[in-house]
């Protein structure tokens, strides 16, 4: 369903649909965060993702999601992004969600939070 950030659109939509609603999304690979026992397991075909309790990225993000890919298991973490610029939360979430639209049309691949007006 998902496959790790590489530039997929579908892989992008995850963030859109977080950016939209107010929240920054990060992120996590299995490769990057699992302790080398649990890597070990799933090198030998174990369901490890029970057993994976991914580090938050940064102070404030919560767990929004962990599953497998096709490039091995993934966790989605959010935050809310703090509305510090004048205007509704709506006008906010419709210009970041035009911004990033326009990212994804253009197929950019970097990472849009750095991009999206909040």
């Amino acid at each position: 369903m998902f496959q790790h950030l590489d530039g997929n659109k579908d892989s992008l939509d995850v963030k859109i649909v977080a950016i939209a609603q107010d929240y920054e999304p990060k992120l996590i690979s299995f490769d990057d965060d699992a302790e080398e026992e649990l890597g070990d397991r799933y090198s030998n075909g174990d369901n490890v993702i029970p057993d994976w309790d991914p580090t938050p990225p940064a102070a404030g993000f919560i767990l929004a999601a962990k599953f497998d890919s096709e490039e091995g298991p993934i966790a989605w973490f959010v935050r809310p992004i703090a509305p510090d610029n004048p205007g509704s939360s709506r006008e906010r979430r419709l210009k970041r969600l035009e911004v990033a639209t326009h990212l994804i049309e253009r197929e950019h691949t970097s990472d849009l939070a750095g991009h999206i007006p909040t």
